[in-house]
């Protein structure tokens, strides 16, 4: 007795479609710059300001062909472009604590500007 199985129906890859070219594009700048900068020695200041733009350009281009923008990686660019013009400045103060200062102002800020909020016993906050 022969059994036929039915193939499950084969999903989308993740990846596919233009955010995923867009992604795979992003990647090939990152190496290519990367490779440049190691064989240009490059300092290493302007070697994370250019993978910032190229983190960032990539996500602009997200948002130019209406594919979702990742936040996170728009954060990561943003910290490569600090943390590269940083050196490149020869800033004197420390970057991490500068860093930790305006996170905690950020925190705090968000949580005092939305007080008042749902926040009464019982009633859930609506995020």
């Amino acid at each position: 007795m022969v059994t036929v199985t039915e193939r499950p129906r084969s999903r989308p890859r993740r990846g596919s479609g233009i955010g995923g070219r867009l992604d795979a594009a992003g990647w090939g700048a990152f190496f290519l710059w990367v490779g440049y900068a190691l064989l240009a020695e490059i300092s290493i200041g302007w070697g994370l300001f250019g993978v910032g733009v190229i983190t960032l350009l990539g996500q602009a281009a997200r948002r130019a062909f209406a594919v979702p923008v990742e936040g996170f990686w728009v954060l990561v660019g943003i910290a490569f472009l600090v943390g590269g013009l940083w050196n490149v400045l020869a800033v004197d103060i420390p970057l991490a604590p500068v860093v930790m200062l305006v996170i905690g102002a950020i925190l705090v800020l968000g949580a005092v500007l939305r007080s008042g909020e749902g926040d009464e016993l019982g009633e859930p906050r609506e995020y």
